[in-house]
Parts: C-alpha cells; sequence; structure tokens
C-alpha cells in the first residue's frame, strides 16, 4: 500500500520527496512490485491539500487524473461511511 504524500510528492512540480516518488512511480509501473494498492481516499487527501496550497480546479483534476493513471496501481474502495468519515 501506498501513503498518499508520495503520490502527491509525484504530481507537484517541487517537493523534497519528488526524487523519491519518481523512482518508486517508475517501479511501480514496471511492475517490480506487483500491484500497489492506495487507499481512494488519498484523491480527498490530495483535493484539500491542494486547495490549501492554491491549486486551481483545473490542476487538481489533472493532478488526479496523473495518478489514477498509473500502471499497476489499484485503488481500494471505500464505503460511505469511511467517505464520509475522511471528509470530517
Amino acid at each position: 500500500m501506498i501513503e498518499t504524500d508520495l503520490l502527491y510528492a509525484f504530481v507537484k512540480k517541487e517537493d523534497w520527496l519528488k526524487p523519491t516518488a519518481d523512482r518508486v512511480i517508475e517501479r511501480i509501473t514496471r511492475g517490480d512490485f506487483g500491484i500497489v494498492y492506495a487507499s481512494r481516499e488519498c484523491l480527498h487527501e490530495l483535493y484539500y491539500v491542494s486547495r490549501e496550497e492554491g491549486v486551481s480546479l483545473g490542476e487538481y483534476i489533472a493532478r488526479a487524473s496523473a495518478i489514477t493513471a498509473i500502471k499497476n496501481l489499484e485503488f481500494l474502495e471505500t464505503t460511505y461511511e469511511i467517505d464520509l468519515l475522511a471528509i470530517r
């Protein structure tokens, strides 16, 4: 399971974690780890952190699209209860 911070660093232009994130995502895409999982909630977290940083909605959508397009990365489904708790 991959952490949201790594995914967020991957889609940002600059981040202290970006070099590591780029290497890890490259390995995921190559299939070095098989299927890697992420919580679907990382998209909510990405939204809120992006908006706090002043990222436009269009840029957020581009970031979310880049994350969801990563080969060999699958998102674990949640229930509406989990979604509501995460939003809270």
